[in-house]
């Protein structure tokens, strides 16, 4: 009597092994390929030569190195009136004349006299504090129109300032008013 050969599941487990070692064996072939500098072609082993060297000797990119310590100290900060500053304001928006600078509660403090660029007619004062806080600081306009301020003398933190048509104002520096 002749057995016909059927789908048995011993011939299905049979088959699922082979697969799995063939398909094992050639992940084996593919991984053990070109593993040396001598199988690849002379221009290739040439270029990964000099690719290798470059990271070896290169030093790492700018972005990389953390900022190294000043040895010099930071130039001294400026204290009271000062003339001819360039100011940190676009010239289009603000006129300068000259500004103060000093330490208020332990804050260097930095004072700018003016006015409005469009209206040079509205005394000003800009003031900035090294400050973080979004509240430090800010723009001051003299109590009444009487044109571009300068200031002229400083007692303590009450600065006086003087318009080109006169008229003189008191900043107090501590309070962030004109008196």
């Amino acid at each position: 009597m002749i057995k016909r050969a059927g789908i048995t599941r011993r011939n299905i487990i049979v088959v699922i092994i082979i697969t799995l070692l063939l398909f094992g064996a050639g992940k084996l072939l593919l991984a053990s390929g070109r593993d040396t500098l001598e199988d690849y072609p002379p221009e290739k082993r040439a270029f990964l030569r000099r690719l290798e060297a470059g990271r070896n000797s290169s030093p790492a990119p700018k972005y990389l190195t953390a900022p190294r310590p000043s040895s010099s100290p930071e130039p001294p900060r400026l204290h009271g009136i000062i003339e001819d500053a360039p100011p940190p304001f676009p010239s289009a928006q603000y006129h300068i004349t000259n500004e103060w600078a000093g330490d208020i509660d332990g804050r260097y403090v930095e004072i700018f006299a003016g006015a409005m660029t469009s209206d040079l007619r509205q005394g000003l004062v800009i003031v900035q504090i090294d400050d973080p806080s979004p509240s430090a600081g800010g723009l001051f306009k003299t109590p009444t129109r009487a044109g571009l301020v300068r200031f002229v003398s400083a007692k303590g933190h009450l600065l006086t300032l003087r318009s080109d048509s006169g008229v003189e104002f008191v900043f107090d520096a501590d309070s962030n008013r004109f008196q």
